[in-house]
Protein backbone atom coordinates (compact mmCIF):
# COMPACT_ATOMS: atom_id res chain seq x y z
CA UNK A 1 0.00 0.00 0.00
CA UNK A 2 1.83 3.33 -1.10
CA UNK A 3 1.81 5.87 1.23
CA UNK A 4 1.77 3.69 4.41
CA UNK A 5 3.05 5.30 7.78
CA UNK A 6 5.40 3.77 10.49
CA UNK A 7 7.12 4.16 13.49
CA UNK A 8 10.69 3.62 13.82
CA UNK A 9 13.38 3.70 16.75
CA UNK A 10 16.56 5.82 14.94
CA UNK A 11 19.13 4.91 17.54
CA UNK A 12 21.91 7.14 16.71
CA UNK A 13 19.83 9.99 17.27
CA UNK A 14 18.42 8.18 20.39
CA UNK A 15 14.62 8.97 19.18
CA UNK A 16 11.47 7.62 17.47
CA UNK A 17 10.75 8.90 13.79
CA UNK A 18 7.77 8.67 12.20
CA UNK A 19 8.17 7.83 8.17
CA UNK A 20 6.43 7.18 5.20
CA UNK A 21 6.78 3.87 3.32
CA UNK A 22 6.53 4.44 -0.20
CA UNK A 23 6.70 1.17 -3.06
CA UNK A 24 3.72 -1.20 -3.64
CA UNK A 25 4.90 -4.16 -2.20
CA UNK A 26 6.23 -2.74 1.15
CA UNK A 27 3.06 -3.53 3.12
CA UNK A 28 1.39 -6.72 1.10
CA UNK A 29 -1.25 -7.40 3.38
CA UNK A 30 -1.01 -11.32 2.83
CA UNK A 31 2.32 -11.24 4.63
CA UNK A 32 0.59 -10.72 7.33
CA UNK A 33 -1.26 -13.13 9.80
CA UNK A 34 -5.06 -12.97 10.57
CA UNK A 35 -4.16 -11.73 13.81
CA UNK A 36 -1.30 -9.79 12.99
CA UNK A 37 -3.78 -7.52 10.39
CA UNK A 38 -6.20 -7.25 13.80
CA UNK A 39 -3.39 -6.08 15.54
CA UNK A 40 -1.91 -3.52 13.08
CA UNK A 41 -5.42 -2.42 12.52
CA UNK A 42 -5.16 -1.60 16.27
CA UNK A 43 -2.06 0.28 16.42
CA UNK A 44 -2.85 2.33 13.73
CA UNK A 45 -5.63 3.41 15.60
CA UNK A 46 -3.98 3.40 19.05
CA UNK A 47 0.14 4.26 17.73
CA UNK A 48 -0.38 5.97 14.02
CA UNK A 49 -3.64 8.29 15.39
CA UNK A 50 -2.13 9.50 18.06
CA UNK A 51 1.47 10.52 16.46
CA UNK A 52 -0.60 11.84 13.80
CA UNK A 53 -3.00 14.20 16.14
CA UNK A 54 0.34 15.08 18.32
CA UNK A 55 2.17 15.82 15.09
CA UNK A 56 -0.18 18.45 13.94
CA UNK A 57 0.04 19.57 17.49
CA UNK A 58 3.27 20.33 17.33
CA UNK A 59 3.24 21.76 14.28
CA UNK A 60 0.49 24.17 15.48
CA UNK A 61 1.96 24.67 19.05
CA UNK A 62 -0.65 23.82 20.39
CA UNK A 63 1.85 21.40 21.91
CA UNK A 64 5.24 22.48 22.82
CA UNK A 65 8.66 20.44 21.98
CA UNK A 66 10.30 21.03 24.47
CA UNK A 67 7.80 20.50 27.60
CA UNK A 68 5.60 18.06 26.29
CA UNK A 69 7.90 15.67 24.69
CA UNK A 70 8.54 12.83 27.02
CA UNK A 71 5.26 12.87 27.35
CA UNK A 72 4.09 12.49 23.89
CA UNK A 73 6.86 9.56 23.66
CA UNK A 74 5.23 7.90 27.47
CA UNK A 75 1.81 8.28 25.81
CA UNK A 76 3.25 6.84 22.77
CA UNK A 77 4.45 3.28 24.68
CA UNK A 78 1.24 3.44 26.64
CA UNK A 79 -0.84 3.54 23.80
CA UNK A 80 1.29 0.11 22.48
CA UNK A 81 4.05 1.59 20.17
CA UNK A 82 6.82 -1.30 21.39
CA UNK A 83 4.18 -4.16 20.63
CA UNK A 84 3.64 -2.35 17.21
CA UNK A 85 7.60 -2.09 16.60
CA UNK A 86 7.72 -5.46 17.15
CA UNK A 87 5.09 -7.01 15.11
CA UNK A 88 6.94 -4.95 12.39
CA UNK A 89 10.12 -6.51 13.19
CA UNK A 90 8.53 -9.83 13.38
CA UNK A 91 7.18 -9.67 9.72
CA UNK A 92 10.21 -8.00 8.38
CA UNK A 93 12.34 -10.87 9.66
CA UNK A 94 9.72 -13.80 8.72
CA UNK A 95 10.05 -12.06 4.94
CA UNK A 96 13.99 -11.76 5.15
Amino acid sequence: INGHEGIVWVPSENRFAIVLIRGGDSYDPTRYTEDETYDLADYNTSVLSYANECKVRFITGDLDIETDWDSYLAELENNGLQDYMDLLQTVYDRQN
